[in-house]
Order: C-alpha cells, then sequence, then structure tokens
C-alpha cells in the first residue's frame, strides 16, 4: 500500500466529545454576534434552508475555519516548503494561527501546548506531516489535519479529520 492509498480507507475511530456546554456557548455567541438564525448541528430542530452553521456565527469559528480549509490547504499547495518549513519550527503552527487571529482582532483562547505536529518518512520518496488541533468547537472544524507529499512535491494531498454533527468526525 502506497502513501497516497493510506486514507482511502474509512476510520473508524471517533474522538470523545462530552463537554456538551461549549455546544450552549456557541449557541449563545452566535445570538450574541448578530449572526442571524444559526443552524444546530447538534441535533437542534428548525429548517435548515436559510440558517448558518455554527462556526458561520462565530468570529472565531469563521477565522478557525478559513485558517484551517483555505489558508494552509492553499497556502500548502502553493508553497509546500514555505509550511513544512513553519510547522517544524517549535510552536510554529500555534505562532501562524495566533498571528492571523490578531490580525483580524479575535482572541486566540488557545496555548501552543494545544497545538502537535508530528512527520513520518513513509519511505524513500514520501512523507506524512501531522498537525493535532485543539478538540473542534464547531462542526466542520478539524481534529487533524495530514499533509501528504513526495519528495519532489509533484504529489501532495491534504486530508482533514473533522468535527461532524451529534459529535462524530469524519475524513
Amino acid at each position: 500500500m502506497g502513501l497516497f492509498d493510506i486514507f482511502k480507507k474509512k476510520s473508524s475511530a471517533t474522538p470523545d466529545r462530552n463537554d456538551s456546554s461549549k455546544e450552549e456557548i456557541f449557541r449563545k455567541e452566535g445570538a450574541q454576534n448578530g449572526g442571524g438564525p444559526a443552524f444546530d448541528p447538534f441535533g437542534g430542530s428548525g429548517a435548515q434552508g436559510n440558517m448558518k452553521p455554527l462556526y458561520m456565527v462565530s468570529e472565531l469559528g469563521r477565522a478557525l475555519y478559513q485558517i484551517e480549509h483555505v489558508g494552509l490547504r492553499d497556502h500548502f499547495f502553493n508553497d509546500p516548503e514555505s509550511v513544512l518549513a513553519m510547522v517544524s519550527k517549535k510552536d510554529g503552527i500555534f505562532d501562524f494561527i495566533n498571528f492571523v487571529l490578531m490580525k483580524n482582532g479575535i482572541k486566540n483562547p488557545y496555548r501552543a501546548s494545544d497545538f502537535s505536529v508530528n512527520g513520518l518518512k513513509i519511505d524513500e520518496d514520501n512523507s506524512l506531516i501531522l498537525i493535532e488541533f485543539p478538540e473542534p468547537e464547531f462542526t466542520p472544524l478539524v481534529y487533524r489535519m495530514y499533509f501528504a507529499f513526495n519528495k519532489t512535491f509533484t504529489k501532495k494531498e491534504i486530508y482533514t479529520i473533522e468535527a461532524a454533527v451529534n459529535g462524530g468526525a469524519f475524513l
């Protein structure tokens, strides 16, 4: 099995999510931020047609979504060496996220110790970097992000394990 086949099998691992108080905090934050009606991914009722997912009614949620799903992804595909250099530095991913949040006037609730980065050389040509994020507080924010690549960067892939509805996770 090659590096790029690793993620084709669905994982049965589902991180625990037992802090229901977070769910209520984010519902309140959405209402306080004037974000309009929020889609409740935790099982609430209501039509979903014009409702926003909870991460969209929170400044922190919107920023984290953009960092995880747009910024890191685009930066990796356009300049993988600089992303790898950044995440390889002590507290590099934390410093990056903290910088983006501060530039946008958003308080960072995380500490450097909430993140971890690990590398794995699969074989002579292929490597994998795993970034572990703090437990996601919104669906579909990220638990883990995997950067898979070969040494010439002609193959680059990103995989995420994200918070799902009802406390699950998905790839």
